[in-house]
């Protein structure tokens, strides 16, 4: 299950990929000889997930939960084997139209990547 602001995802992504990014602070340093001194401060979850093809009601739902400046998403985490609950932000968002008939959209797919706040 996926949840973006409290409701779930009507379409599932077709890719769900979930990267852990240790952040570190400006003391992290390699010294003369080559060893690393490091202070890691902090590690953040980044999300990527596509979609294919959707309905416009369905991408609008998709678009519309991760449309603030921050939101809460809860989604599977790998490294705990458990559902999680964190605040994320989303970075570009493309979307491809499919074909338009009869005023009837129909989109090929979105791309996002949510990264934790």
């Amino acid at each position: 299950m996926i949840k973006f602001n409290g409701t779930e995802i009507s379409v599932y992504p077709k890719v769900f990929k979930v990267t852990y990014n240790d952040l570190d602070s400006d003391n992290s340093v390699r010294t003369s000889n080559g060893k690393l001194n490091r202070s890691r401060i902090a590690v953040k979850t980044q999300i990527e997930m596509e979609w294919g093809r959707m309905s416009a009601a369905e991408m609008s739902s998709i678009l519309s939960g991760i449309s603030g400046v921050f939101f809460p998403v809860y989604y599977p985490d790998p490294q705990t084997g458990t559902y999680l609950t964190k605040t994320f932000y989303a970075s570009n968002r493309p979307v491809e139209i499919s074909n338009i008939k009869s005023d009837i959209i129909a989109w090929k797919g979105l791309s996002v990547t949510l990264i934790e706040q």
